[in-house]
């Protein structure tokens, strides 16, 4: 009793004040890896299972219970990781890493990416085969957990998991294409100060306004600010040639602001919230419990 006491004040002492954890108790939902929050059913949260376990993604409703099942049809989970939900013309797409590579084997890994459904009855099954992009590192396999796809240009970044305290962020530029091999070219590098297990990056989300950047590991979180360099419009070449903006990667700038979650059994996934109010965090291993974390104001 009293060592629970102490926990429980040890949360209380944390900035990461919000509403009461929703527990997840579904066991389907054995080892989640990524959440996104649902833009077409507010209030719900799409989340899906790591390697080996059934092709399919859940929307959790609001009470923590399993609103629909998504199964993607003519794919195998062979090791998703992260997930993100990108506004579009019409809607919104889910967007699941396949990404994982504990071995550093695959010559390939790979996107699925499907427009948001409608929901069938409730705890009812939508069956739709995802849009595949395959995806190849320019320097050879890498091992990652942490997908983040930018609200702005619909490019993708994935962030690799190492023990070292660094993480190599690569970009998969807009548009994507789904009839050939799309290459991730690395981008940037971050150094953080966590080292060893604990500091391996296993979650990412772009924030809704697409300012800032979120990186998680199993014990925190890192809020990146993100610096945009403005186009440049390359000079024309030939008589009459129509001249386009040469649009520049976007940059994570630092220090970035670390932001300390709770304690979790294994935490591996983050997300902002619709509206970028707060931060989304679950951990694998049921049971398991959502957190809303919210921000301070003005950050």
């Amino acid at each position: 009793m009293a060592a629970r006491a102490c926990l429980l004040a040890l949360l209380a002492g944390l900035a990461v004040a919000g509403p009461p954890p929703q527990e997840i108790s579904d066991p389907r939902l054995v080892e989640i890896s990524g959440i996104a929050p649902s833009h077409r059913h507010p209030g719900c949260h799409w989340v899906h299972n790591d390697s080996g376990n059934p092709a399919i993604v859940y929307l959790l409703a609001p009470d923590g219970t399993v609103a629909a099942e998504v199964q993607l049809d003519g794919v195998r989970n062979r090791d998703w990781e992260d997930i993100a939900v990108v506004p579009t013309a019409t809607g919104a797409d889910v967007c699941v890493g396949e990404i994982g590579d504990n071995k550093g084997r695959w010559s390939r890994v790979a996107i699925y990416r499907f427009p948001e459904p409608d929901l069938p009855e409730p705890g009812g099954r939508v069956r739709l085969r995802p849009q595949r992009y395959e995806l190849r590192y320019e320097d050879g396999p890498r091992n990652a957990e942490a997908l983040a796809v930018d609200p702005r240009s619909g490019a993708a970044l994935i962030f690799t998991k190492r023990t070292d305290g660094i993480t190599h962020v690569y970009r998969l530029a807009a548009p994507w294409d789904p009839g050939s091999v799309n290459l991730l070219t690395r981008m940037q590098t971050l150094r953080l100060d966590l080292a060893g297990p604990p500091g391996s990056i296993t979650a990412a989300d772009f924030h809704p306004d697409g300012t800032r950047l979120v990186l998680r590991n199993y014990m925190s979180a890192w809020e990146y600010r993100i610096d945009r360099p403005r186009p440049t419009t390359r000079p024309a070449r030939l008589p009459g040639e129509q001249t386009a903006p040469q649009v520049q990667p976007l940059q994570l700038t630092g220090p970035p602001r670390q932001i300390h979650l709770p304690t979790e059994r294994q935490g591996e996934a983050v997300a902002y919230t619709t509206d970028g109010s707060a931060l989304l965090t679950i951990s694998e291993k049921l049971p398991t419990y959502l957190y809303q974390l919210p921000l301070r104001s003005g950050d």
